[in-house]
């Protein structure tokens, strides 16, 4: 006949911390918002993670500058791996009419997911936006729903 003995583990010797994670407070990287290619700054803090973006829309003239506030879905922590919600503004689009570049200011909101490693933050978005309506040389650019995807590659610092 034979005995097993379970004895559970005691961790009360042990002092219980939570686990603090490896994360930056500065992300420095290059994406694209959209037809925009970026580059771009994060910060992290407690009210959520704040980005800028200056680029280029593809075949339109002209800086485009955008940001964007997002915040974790689960906990309060900005610089883990998961789900994020947030918000955005600034110029959206870009349209060439009649040899002229335009960039459209309009806002919306995204959800996206972050894949945050020691040094490096990976990113992508998909978020539902409207840019001002536009009036130009007889084309005329209603406000409507935009579907907008971002993907954003950075490192911590």
């Amino acid at each position: 006949m034979s005995l097993l003995c379970v004895a559970p583990a005691h961790a009360e010797d042990e002092e219980q911390t939570p686990a603090v994670p490896a994360g930056n407070d500065l992300y420095i990287g290059f994406g694209q918002f959209s037809d925009m290619l970026n580059v771009n700054v994060e910060s992290v803090t407690r009210w959520g993670n704040f980005m800028g973006r200056a680029g280029w829309f593809r075949d339109v003239e002209g800086l485009a500058v955008n940001l964007s506030w997002r915040k974790p879905l689960e906990g309060e922590d900005g610089n883990v791996t998961g789900f994020y919600l947030g918000v955005f503004g600034g110029h959206i689009v870009g349209e060439n009419i009649n040899d002229q570049s335009f960039q459209r200011l309009g806002a919306g909101a995204e959800m996206g997911y972050h894949w945050v490693k020691e040094y490096t933050r990976a990113e992508l978005t998909v978020g539902l936006g409207a840019a001002e309506p536009l009036d130009e040389a007889g084309v005329e650019y209603d406000t409507e729903p935009t579907l907008l995807v971002s993907f954003s590659m950075a490192l911590g610092y």
